[in-house]
């Protein structure tokens, strides 16, 4: 491997130096790597900086001694904005992390800060002159696209999708490491994601004093609160999807989602169907909303008949339900949370946790791909778990610690 220095010559008059050549004959970047590579492929990179030729040759030799093989060429005339091509076609057949296809919503905020980010300050690189120091400074001095600088959650979105985006470079072959991380795999720059506003859980008396000031939607609001379901899920709910008997559930199959005021119809968030247990009571409640019904009628509606809308929901239905419920509280001197839809969700998973619902349970109301989201979501709520399983294990050692208590010194 060697690193030539393209604007020299050899000086005639000066056996083995060398002499710059005349202003016009220098083109283009000054300094050459040239290396083979470990199949035995000659390849060639230019720099405008001969300490970043060495930096780059370095590198090269390092991976060939491991065996690695990248298309440095190509990571030169590859620009960000075909890896971005690149990259898109993947979140569209397989998703990010290649499990399903990501969703309208994902795709349509991979899109938006793809333009507004990341395409005005990279698209014109090559992959390979992406540089770690180039993409912290980047990051930090980020400007929000409607101008002044960019908010901490902004800043945590962007560097985040960049980096999953050069993370695709490396899976093309073109790069050997992720440049947005540095060499100990860290990325600095990154601040942490602003944190998300506290669940609100409800007890039992207070559901079913919210449920009883929506009138109309009583058993929807007993449903999210005791069985999980999302928003997009409950409202996409059809009759041939509630089995009723001596084992009711709901199968969750699908999902509506809402972009830009459009409704279409998807599979759920982990593009599985999962079945949620139903309280008997509140089947009873939903029995009349199914019996005799077309299977693929909507189990809610608006008063209408159309699918309901979450906008219109919150703001005819359950903020007064809120309201009212909050005023009843106060006529005894106690008061009733503030809340939103998704808090239902939150509900409906402390209460089963309450009851004494096992983890995996959890996880199936939840509908989470994994147990450990679910602890990871809701690790606070099981920290009751832990005294109550010290005083059970307590309750059995007592019932038959005198039998031993004779091998024990005290």
């Amino acid at each position: 491997m060697a690193i030539t220095d393209l604007h020299s010559e050899p000086d005639p008059n000066k056996p083995g130096k060398t002499r710059l050549l005349p202003k016009d004959a220098r083109r283009g970047k000054r300094w050459q790597a040239d290396w083979t590579t470990s199949t035995g492929k000659r390849e060639r990179a230019r720099f405008d900086i001969k300490a970043d030729a060495e930096a780059y040759q370095a590198e090269q030799l390092r991976l060939k001694s491991r065996g690695v093989t990248v298309d440095s060429r190509a990571a030169q005339k590859t620009l960000v904005s075909d890896l971005w091509k690149l990259f898109r076609v993947r979140l569209v057949t397989v998703g990010a992390a290649g499990r399903s296809p990501a969703s309208a919503r994902t795709l349509q905020k991979y899109d938006r800060v793809y333009r507004g980010y990341i395409e005005p300050r990279w698209g014109a690189s090559p992959v390979a002159a992406v540089r770690y120091a180039d993409v912290s400074e980047w990051i930090v001095n980020l400007e929000a696209v409607s101008g002044g600088a960019a908010t901490v959650s902004t800043r945590h979105e962007v560097s985040g999708i960049f980096q999953t985006l050069m993370k695709h470079a490396v899976r093309e072959d073109l790069l050997s490491t992720n440049p947005a991380y540095n060499a100990a795999g860290e990325s600095d720059y990154k601040p942490r994601a602003t944190t998300a506003k506290d669940h609100v859980y409800l007890t039992m008396p207070q559901l079913l004093a919210l449920a009883a000031r929506t009138p109309g939607y009583e058993s929807l609001i007993l449903t999210a609160g005791l069985c999980g379901l999302r928003w997009g899920e409950i409202t996409a709910l059809q009759v041939q999807d509630v089995t009723l008997g001596k084992r009711p559930e709901l199968i969750v199959r699908r999902a509506y989602e809402d972009l830009a005021g459009k409704l279409s119809l998807k599979t759920t968030k982990n593009g599985k169907d999962r079945r949620v247990p139903l309280p008997h009571l509140i089947a009873d409640i939903i029995a009349p909303l199914v019996t005799d019904r077309p299977a693929d009628a909507h189990v809610w509606n608006s008063p209408r008949g159309a699918v309901l809308r979450h906008s219109g929901f919150t703001k005819r239905n359950l903020a007064n339900a809120v309201a009212a419920a909050a005023a009843d509280a106060a006529k005894t001197k106690e008061t009733f949370p503030e809340l939103t839809f998704h808090d239902l969700r939150h509900t409906a998973v402390s209460l089963a946790i309450t009851e004494g619902a096992n983890v995996k349970v959890v996880q199936r109301i939840a509908g989470h791909h994994s147990a450990a989201l679910t602890l990871d979501t809701y690790a606070g709520l099981f920290d009751d778990d832990l005294h109550d399983s010290a005083a059970r294990l307590n309750a059995g050692l007592g019932r038959h610690l005198e039998n031993y208590r004779h091998l024990f010194v005290t």
